[in-house]
C-alpha cells in the first residue's frame, strides 16, 4: 500500500495493487510528477502472484462497492 501525497493539487491518495517491486513501481509505471511524495505504508507477503492478483482485485471490488465516491479514475 502507498501513500502518495500530490503536492499541486495538495490531494493524498492510497494506492493498492500488486508488485514484486512496489518502490519501483511508483517511480516508472504509475506516471507520477517528481514532486510527488510516495511512502510505502504496508506490504503484504502473499504465496504467489496469482493470489496477490486475486486479493488485488477482491480488495478493489469491495473498496469500489462501499466507497464509489473515493475511486480516482484511471488516466
Amino acid at each position: 500500500m502507498l501513500k502518495i501525497r500530490h503536492l499541486q493539487t495538495k490531494r493524498h491518495y492510497l494506492k493498492l495493487g500488486y508488485s514484486s517491486h512496489p518502490v519501483k513501481r511508483h517511480k516508472h509505471q504509475l506516471g507520477l510528477p517528481k514532486s510527488a511524495e510516495v511512502e510505502l505504508l504496508r506490504v503484504v507477503a502473499m504465496p504467489t502472484g496469482h493470489e496477490a492478483c486475486v486479493q488485488e482485485k477482491a480488495a478493489h471490488a469491495h473498496l469500489k462497492h462501499v466507497h464509489p465516491e473515493s475511486l480516482v479514475p484511471a488516466p
